[in-house]
């Protein structure tokens, strides 16, 4: 019987430890993510900027290689997460270009 209860309490013990390392883990993903969100938004802005510019081809086609790979990681974390925290974003981002 006490066997049981220390068993028991372990259990607890390591179930209260996996929920705040699931809670660490989920803060450090909505960190990354918005991260991530600002970055692809600023590759957005000074790609419009170089456009309007329309100097430097190298350097456009670095800032549409970055918004590029940040698209694919977005959606793929949106599919990860269940979310689409990504085409609101983008979605958002429109909005505010046609205002």
């Amino acid at each position: 019987r006490d066997e049981y209860k220390k068993q028991r309490d372990e259990l607890i013990g390591d179930i209260a430890k996996l929920r705040e390392r699931n809670e660490e883990l989920e803060n450090m993903w909505r960190t990354l993510k918005n991260e991530l969100f600002g970055r692809y938004e600023f590759y957005r802005f000074r790609l419009s900027e170089l456009q309007i510019e329309s100097r430097a081809n190298k350097e456009v086609a670095i800032y549409r290689r970055a918004e590029i790979n940040l698209s694919v990681i977005l959606s793929r974390m949106d599919k990860l997460d269940g979310t689409n925290e990504f085409y609101e974003f983008l979605g958002q981002m429109e909005e505010d270009t046609n205002e």
